[in-house]
């Protein structure tokens, strides 16, 4: 299935622009015709082979964050599927991501970027306190807007303590200086917040720094055999 621009998906939903393509699938914004409103859609594509692993993992995402209602996670609205295509309709972010952000702007103060952290770590500690590790925390999947709101998506990659793990297909590759060590070691995923935390001192390397930090180096966090998620008591 072809997807253009205009067309209407679930009899309610508008393709407005494609925004991003990989071997995983599409990303677009949309319009909510019934409601008014702009929407991001995720759309599989289903001419690269292994359509029902990738409807799986799709399915897993929305389960993981369908629940996960905060100011700092983008919404997710709907979940739908038709002729074997998985559609996850989204809450539209319109910003720039940290990785955008810091690639046009280089090292940012402080002062700036403390309130992004802040807010990321606000919502990966709801995201935890649900059951979901999100594994994937780098600045491109941190979107911040013009007024400085950060969101966190794509939960491609998360584990559920409730579900079974999510397969490890991408919508497009990690850096390996951000991928964390369960992605880098499938046979024995952390099942637990570890790699989020680690992801995330990454990002703030990142962004303090304006690229990512030695990536000549090993990227991998010190081993531990369990680790307890803290209780940071975020507000």
């Amino acid at each position: 299935m072809k997807l253009v621009e205009g067309q209407l998906i679930h009899r309610r939903y508008r393709l407005d622009r494609r925004l991003a393509q990989g071997g995983m699938g599409e990303v677009w914004k949309g319009h909510d015709i019934q409601l008014n409103r702009p929407v991001a859609i995720k759309a599989l594509r289903d001419d690269q082979g292994n359509v029902e692993a990738k409807l799986h993992r799709l399915r897993a995402e929305a389960h993981n964050s369908a629940n996960l209602a905060h100011p700092n996670i983008a919404a997710l609205f709907e979940y739908y599927e038709h002729d074997s295509i998985g559609f996850l309709i989204m809450e539209y972010v319109p910003s720039d991501s940290l990785a955008d952000i810091y690639r046009d702007r280089g090292t940012l103060p402080a002062t700036e970027l403390l309130p992004i952290l802040i807010q990321t770590a606000r919502g990966l500690f709801v995201a935890h306190s649900h059951g979901v590790i999100h594994r994937d925390v780098k600045p491109a999947n941190i979107m911040v807007s013009t007024t400085g709101e950060v969101k966190i998506t794509d939960f491609g990659v998360s584990y559920s303590t409730n579900q079974e793990q999510i397969t490890q297909m991408a919508w497009s590759s990690a850096p390996r200086s951000t991928s964390p060590p369960s992605r880098r070691k499938a046979n024995r995923p952390r099942r637990n917040p570890t790699s989020t935390r680690w992801a995330s001192s990454r990002t703030r390397g990142c962004a303090g720094i304006g690229r990512s930090p030695a990536p000549h180096r090993s990227t991998s966090p010190p081993h531990t055999s369990t680790t307890r998620c803290p209780r940071c008591r975020i507000p």
